[in-house]
């Protein structure tokens, strides 16, 4: 007779009592007095000629039974010979070149001549490792040829020499140019990796009459980019790295109410990250929607890559699945809720003390009017604990105080029932002793501005006492920073690749000492404001950043009486830095723009070796990538008329710029986030450098200006928490300017600057000046 047992972790085959408790618990498991065995396999998914590992084990009255002889069947017809180690376990990693669903077993011949056959373990073996896609309204696969010839494409200086493809995409009726490009990503490994997308094949971005059909480019998109064409956004999902396909889907919001119609897409892609024809992965592909408790709550098979399904209505987070592959996550939510962990100030707090005294805070709104619902239960959940929160009228939010423990992380799941609906999230928090700090600082630029390839640099740590706030004397503990105590784990790129080659570590005044010695003393003042804001016993790490440009991410690792907390810092390496300021055609600095206006952001660069400023006649190009206004929305396509030019003048005697320039034409008020790309040229030590970089300006775009004062008599600026205060306030358009010592704007028509009249004027929020919590009026 064969016996068998399937499906057991290694953890649970220690011993034969492990075993027989195990089995007791299913009756459809068969086992034997004499011997059992065991099959496991390492993933149920393979891809095709990657290795798949079984394992497995013979089993006796005894126990495991070791230095077995097993021999594995497999269902394509191979078989191998293996035998157990000492332990009593084996593993054999086998390759397929085919996909399939595959089988497995194993068979032992005792002494006596017995066989045994374990059951069946099935597998499948698939050509695709990974999917791109995302949640949509409609999705829109173009496929690339290499015919552009005969456009213009003078404006990126690598186009008359790097391959393009391009293909065209129909958007209800309307066609645009979609070009890709094959671009460095920095470290000397080329790929299709950008797009670009116009309304013709004109890609001179740099010429102003090229937009003056108010279609704005998109331009120097990445896989993920968002962007938007005729005020409808879309997004990239994905870019075949050689350069045959292009997935963009028109965005949809990632928050429903439930019932909703949506559209999910997937680009099935084999190891190299090259596009699979749906031929490959058995002519369909399996979408499903799993909810946060991870049950399946919708799935459908189809013979494409789009997939239409209706949002479930049960509140929660869901993830969709393409062909086992997380493509996008959702939410629906029937009110808004925001869970906080505020310490005894009040603050938003992440890492607390032991023991330290907190409040969890639930903020409950109305969707629709964002009036506070203060009707709900709301419970907050640690470890099977239930607490109930309380609603603060005062406040309006729902609170519980807590004791944190006493070191780890501490995760409470909140729940909020309100009018039957049911919604959950969590909150969490770093309870430390010690709280690290590391801070990268460049020898020649400070911190925080970024830093040259294969360049000096240090990583200063400072640390601070949770228990009652107090800087750490992190010398004294870390035996004057030895490096046991302070290591500095790694230099991570964005594949989380270690590209740190060797570091050392010494004390603060070490290090002054240091770099006399090397004839490069530390300025007093500076070695006076490094104290002042790291400690005196603050400890430093030397090292070499890496020698590709890349953003790159720190790790120390720093141990204080046998406690272990790691400090993460990110530095950004680059052969050029630059920046840009708003300005204007009669001002070198302009603080405010009005809708309507051309703002000129002028162009600082600095080699990132020298430190010195590169002569804007160096810089060749400059061209939008993306515009974001202060509410996160991104309005790059509301900015129209682009020009570049390294010879701006302003006025009599303001200067000369390299200047980005551009028609600020959306309806968004506020700060804005400007991020462009540059060429450059220029000469360092005699050799010549071309670099492409991407830099960050701003600018602020008002339609008018505010002023609020209290009215009082003889200029009382203060007042008794029982007296009425009234406030004056003034409105001005934005004319303005005029009054204010600038120009007027260049859109600007008026003859005066008048205060406006019949404005309705409210109070949004009043808040203390010192704690800047918000006061009840």
């Amino acid at each position: 007779m064969n016996h068998f047992i399937v499906g057991l972790n290694r953890e649970q085959l220690i011993s034969f009592t492990v075993i027989f408790m195990f089995l007791s618990c299913f009756s459809s498991l068969v086992f034997a007095e004499d011997v059992t065995l065991r099959v496991n396999k390492d993933a149920h998914y393979t891809v095709i000629d990657n290795n798949i590992t079984i394992s497995g084990a013979a089993f006796n009255t005894s126990g495991i039974k070791p230095d077995v002889n097993f021999t594995l069947w497999f269902s394509d017809g191979r078989y191998f010979n293996t035998t157990a180690d000492s332990l009593g376990e084996f593993e054999r990693s086998i390759k397929f070149n085919q996909t399939g669903t595959y089988a497995v077993n194993i068979t032992h011949t005792t002494d006596d001549g017995s066989l045994y056959t374990s059951p069946n373990v099935e597998f499948e073996v698939t050509n695709m490792s990974d999917a791109k896609g995302g949640l949509g309204v409609a999705t829109y696969n173009v496929n690339m040829s290499s015919d552009f010839g005969g456009w213009d494409n003078d404006y990126i200086p690598t186009w008359n020499s790097t391959p393009l493809r391009n293909g065209t995409i129909d958007v209800n009726g309307t066609v645009f140019q979609v070009l890709i490009e094959n671009a460095s990503n920095h470290a000397g490994n080329y790929s299709f990796s950008r797009l670009f997308i116009d309304n013709d094949q004109n890609f001179n971005f740099s010429n102003s009459n090229e937009d003056n059909d108010n279609f704005q480019e998109a331009k120097y998109l990445e896989e993920g980019s968002e962007f938007s064409v005729n005020g409808t956004e879309y997004k990239v999902t994905y870019i075949d790295p050689q350069g045959t396909q292009v997935s963009i889907i028109e965005s949809s919001s990632h928050e429903f109410t439930g019932g909703e119609s949506r559209q999910v897409t997937a680009r099935p892609l084999d190891e190299n990250s090259t596009p699979l024809n749906l031929s490959e992965v058995d002519g369909n592909m399996t979408f499903e929607i799993y909810n946060q408790d991870g049950r399946l709550v919708s799935n459908e098979t189809v013979n494409e890559t789009q997939w239409n399904f209706t949002v479930p209505d049960a509140s929660g987070q869901y993830t969709i699945y393409a062909d086992r592959q997380i493509i996008d996550t959702f939410k629906v939510d029937k009110f808004d809720m925001t869970a906080k962990v505020l310490d005894e100030n009040g603050e938003d707090v992440s890492v607390v003390a032991s023991l330290a005294t907190l409040n969890i805070t639930v903020s409950l709104l109305n969707s629709d009017t964002g009036a506070s619902i203060t009707t709900a239960t709301v419970v907050a959940q640690k470890e099977g604990v239930n607490y109930t929160l309380a609603y603060d009228s005062v406040n309006a939010y729902y609170y519980r105080q807590i004791t944190a423990s006493t070191n780890g992380t501490d995760k409470y799941n909140i729940m909020a029932i309100h009018s039957g609906d049911t919604q959950k999230t969590s909150v969490s928090f770093e309870v430390k002793v010690f709280k690290p700090n590391a801070v990268v600082f460049s020898e020649k630029k400070g911190d925080g501005d970024g830093f040259a390839p294969n360049s000096p640099a240090v990583v200063i740590v400072s640390g601070r006492n949770m228990t009652d706030g107090s800087s750490l004397n992190l010398s004294n503990v870390t035996n004057n920073c030895n490096e046991t105590y302070i290591n500095l784990t790694g230099v991570y790129d964005t594949n989380n690749v270690n590209q740190l080659e060797n570091y050392s570590s010494m004390n603060l005044t070490a290090f002054f000492d240091a770099k006399a010695s090397q004839g490069e003393t530390v300025p007093a003042f500076v070695q006076e404001d490094m104290k002042r804001t790291y400690g005196e016993t603050a400890c430093v790490v030397n090292f070499t950043t890496p020698v590709d440009q890349g953003t790159y991410t720190t790790i120390v690792n720093v141990t204080v009486d046998n406690e272990s907390e790691q400090a993460y810092s990110s530095v950004d390496l680059s052969e050029v830095f630059v920046t840009a300021h708003p300005m204007s055609s009669f001002d070198a600095f302009q603080w405010y723009v009005s809708p309507g206006d051309r703002v000129y952001l002028g162009i600082d660069a600095f080699d990132g070796v020298t430190g010195e400023q590169i002569d804007r006649t160096n810089i060749t190009s400059a061209s939008i990538v993306e515009v974001e206004s202060e509410d996160g929305t991104i309005v790059t396509g509301d900015m129209i008329n682009e020009t570049f030019s390294n010879s701006v003048s302003v006025g009599d005697g303001g200067g000369t710029y390299a200047a980005l320039s551009f028609i600020v034409n959306d309806s968004h008020m506020g700060h804005h986030r400007v991020k462009f790309k540059v060429n450059i040229t220029y000469d360092r030590n005699g050799e010549l450098k071309w670099v492409e970089t991407t830099g960050t300006g701003w600018f602020m775009e008002k339609k008018y200006h505010v002023f609020a004062w209290p009215q009082s008599s003889g200029g009382r600026w203060f007042f008794s928490s029982t007296d009425v205060v009234n406030l004056s306030v003034e409105v001005y358009d934005d004319s303005a300017f005029a009054s204010f010592g600038a120009s007027k704007s260049s859109s600007d028509t008026t003859s005066g600057s008048s205060s406006l009249q019949n404005i309705v004027v409210t109070v949004d929020e009043v808040r203390d000046a010192f704690t800047w919590k918000k006061v009840g009026f």
